[in-house]
């Protein structure tokens, strides 16, 4: 399980632990994926743990939040953009 956290720490954070700029990550869950929620908590409940400001913390959010209203994955990219 550590591994999988560390995984998740390595694709979100640069080598001296600052948060990637422009780093997503999405994760999809489902009943074949057995080990996801528990590395996600893992990876969550760290990043709670520290102090607003840290360099090292990262926004949470969900993917609805980023998309304007009306955006459906059939438009073309510059319909995206109106």
């Amino acid at each position: 399980m550590e591994s999988l956290v560390g995984i998740l720490h390595r694709l979100t954070h640069e080598d001296d632990g600052t948060v990637k700029r422009g780093a997503i990550l999405v994760m999809h869950m489902s009943a074949t994926a057995a080990r996801t929620a528990e590395a996600l908590d893992m990876l969550l409940t760290a990043n709670d743990l520290l102090p607003e400001g840290d360099p090292g913390k990262f926004k949470v959010g969900l993917l609805g939040d980023y998309l304007v209203d009306g955006y459906s994955q059939t438009m073309k990219q510059a319909e995206r953009v109106k």
